[in-house]
């Protein structure tokens, strides 16, 4: 239910399962007086992969997020899933997907956000000899490649700063310092 009057209020009956909500359009309230608002979408799937975001789901974003007019300006914070099991070489392949359909839908820039090193309870979880630098290696190489803009928000450290939940997952210190990270490095023109 979104509480708001002025947008309606909404109710999701899930039979014979969960739902996930892959698609979320924030309008914000405006208050008369007040600076247009940013509509932004937040396109997600279970897995958090770059292969999640297949031809299909990446398309169903891109129809949602027209639906707030304008171009969509997609900003990429995936790669740690990926991490704990996908090769390098296949994580740029992946990479290279999404981005050719986000081209290919008229997106004017593409930014992203790089995954931020989790804690070492999580060292164990790595698998085959693959890890966080490897595939954070991959990641930068491929953006720098297709020329992303991309947020340096894995140079902070987030264990000793505790803005992490368990280690992995950000808490509201970790979201506050990303979205502080992402708004100054864009308003410097990254």
């Amino acid at each position: 239910m979104t509480g708001q009057a002025a947008s309606g209020n909404y109710t999701l009956t899930a039979v014979g399962g969960p739902v996930e909500i892959t698609g979320l359009i924030r309008l914000g309230i405006k208050v008369p007086g007040s600076r247009p608002r940013l509509r932004s979408l937040r396109a997600a799937h279970g897995s958090y992969t770059f292969a999640s975001f297949n031809m299909a789901r990446l398309t169903s974003a891109i129809v949602q997020a027209s639906y707030a007019g304008g171009k969509i300006v997609p900003i990429l914070a995936l790669g740690i899933n990926d991490s704990f099991g996908t090769a390098p070489a296949t994580i740029s392949t992946n990479i290279t997907a999404v981005l050719n359909t986000l081209e290919a839908a008229d997106a004017p820039r593409i930014l992203a956000m790089p995954p931020t090193r989790p804690s070492s309870a999580w060292d164990g979880s790595y698998t085959g000899g693959r890890t966080y630098d490897a595939a954070l290696g991959a990641i930068r190489q491929t953006y720098r490649s297709r020329n992303v803009l991309t947020i340096p928000i894995d140079g902070f450290d987030y264990i000793d700063a505790g803005a992490y939940q368990e280690g992995l997952h950000f808490n509201d210190v970790g979201h506050d310092s990303n979205a502080l990270r992402f708004i100054e490095y864009v308003a410097e023109g990254g």
